[in-house]
C-alpha cells in the first residue's frame, strides 16, 4: 500500500488588509486499508493521519474516496491589527480509481464554503467559523482556540 500525494498554499498580498491564498490538493492511496486512507476534515491538514485533506464545509472527519483533488481560495481580511475574517470556497473532485476520475458517473463532486473570524491573542488564534458543504448539507460551527499542533 501507498500513496501519492501534492499540495500547495500560496499567499498573494494585495490591497494592504487583504491577503489571497489560492490552494490546491491532490492524493491517490493505492490501498483502503489503515493507515492508507484519505479523509477530509474542516482543521488542518494530516492533524489526525497523514491521509487528511482540509475541506471547508464539515464539521467532522469523514473517509474520502481513493483518489482526490481539490482546489479552493481563501480571501483574508486583516482589521485593527489583531482581528481576521476569512471567507473560504472550495470543490472537490473523488473517485475510488484514478481512470475513474473523470468519468461523471462513477466520480463525484462537492463544494463548501466557510466564512471565519479569527482574533490573533498572546495564546495563539481565538477562532470562530461557520461553514456549510454539499456533502452533509447542513451548516456547521467550528470554535478553535490556540494553535494546532
Amino acid at each position: 500500500a501507498g500513496r501519492l500525494q501534492n499540495s500547495s498554499r500560496h499567499a498573494a498580498h494585495s490591497a494592504g488588509r487583504f491577503t489571497f491564498i489560492p490552494f490546491v490538493d491532490a492524493r491517490h492511496v493505492s490501498a483502503m486499508i489503515m493507515p492508507y486512507i484519505n479523509m477530509l476534515s474542516i482543521s488542518d491538514a494530516n492533524r489526525i493521519l497523514d491521509q487528511q485533506i482540509t475541506f471547508a464545509g464539515i464539521s467532522t472527519p469523514i473517509f474520502a474516496q481513493r483518489t482526490l483533488a481539490s482546489a479552493g481560495l481563501n480571501i483574508r481580511c486583516r482589521f485593527a491589527k489583531r482581528h481576521y475574517v476569512t471567507a473560504t470556497a472550495q470543490a472537490l473532485h473523488q473517485s475510488q480509481e484514478i481512470k475513474e476520475f473523470f468519468d461523471t458517473e462513477t466520480s463525484q463532486s462537492n463544494v463548501g464554503l466557510a466564512l471565519e473570524y479569527a482574533y490573533n491573542s498572546i495564546i495563539g488564534p481565538l477562532r470562530a467559523n461557520i461553514h456549510w458543504s454539499d456533502i452533509n448539507k447542513s451548516v456547521g460551527f467550528y470554535l478553535g482556540i490556540g494553535l494546532d499542533f
